[in-house]
């Protein structure tokens, strides 16, 4: 594959967040970024499901256990990911953390 290609998709040093990664079209997504490099944290509400998508994963996905219905929870989910996973993301233009400053029911 051309290297120009390779570095398009390329996701080393990004932190990517994913509702509803420990299956279907999540776990897919979470697959195929932690392919590309970046440091996976999917989120959900079953935490076995969670546990058994990062075992088959690999060691670049976490796990949070949270049901993203729960709105006024979201700012101390945001705030943990930053926290954790800060020397992760301090490459790219926009962080969580800045992203969080705007209206979390208009998404990211």
């Amino acid at each position: 594959m051309n290297q120009n290609f390779e570095r398009a998709f390329q996701l080393s040093g990004q932190v990517a967040l994913i509702t509803g990664g420990g299956s279907g079209l999540g776990y897919a997504t979470a697959k195929c970024m932690a392919a590309a490099g970046a440091v996976v944290v999917i989120m959900g509400r079953r935490e076995e499901v969670l546990q058994k998508a990062c075992a088959e994963l690999g060691d670049t996905v976490h796990y949070i256990v949270h049901d993203i219905t729960d709105v006024s929870a979201a700012q101390t989910v945001i705030d943990r990911i930053v926290r954790d996973y800060r020397y992760y993301s301090q490459q790219r233009g926009t962080t969580l953390q800045e992203a969080s400053r705007g209206d979390l029911h208009s998404g990211f």
